[in-house]
């Protein structure tokens, strides 16, 4: 990415993705105003891959997910934008929970949700 010297003005250049303007559009954008969600989603409702990546991931209607990682929640990270489209969700979660490590039950299926 390359500024024009003096103007505020930044132009995409090759090697910088959609998805790291997009990030650095947002973070700007929460330092210096108020953003408003689309919704709230529980973090009961989203799914949970312990395994690798300790995200937890939720459908956008776009047809991609939203996610977003154990330590943004520890870290009170609770507004998160989908990869593909301009959605933003707030999460509903207890931080209590999510420090202590306990197991939640799935809202919509049969498996629980393990947070460690």
């Amino acid at each position: 990415m390359s500024a024009y010297p003096n103007t505020g003005v930044r132009v995409l250049t090759r090697g910088t993705t959609h998805t790291a303007l997009d990030g650095m559009f947002y973070s700007h954008r929460k330092e210096t105003e108020q953003v408003t969600p689309h919704g709230e989603v529980e973090i009961k409702d989203f799914q949970y891959d312990n395994e690798d990546s300790e995200m937890y991931f939720y459908p956008c209607p776009c047809g991609n997910n939203f996610s977003i990682t154990k330590a943004d929640l520890e870290n009170e990270e609770d507004m998160i934008t989908c990869p593909s489209c301009s959605l933003i969700i707030k999460v509903i979660y207890d931080k209590d929970q999510v420090m202590c490590g306990e197991t939640i039950p799935a809202h919509s299926t049969n498996k629980e949700l393990v947070k460690c």
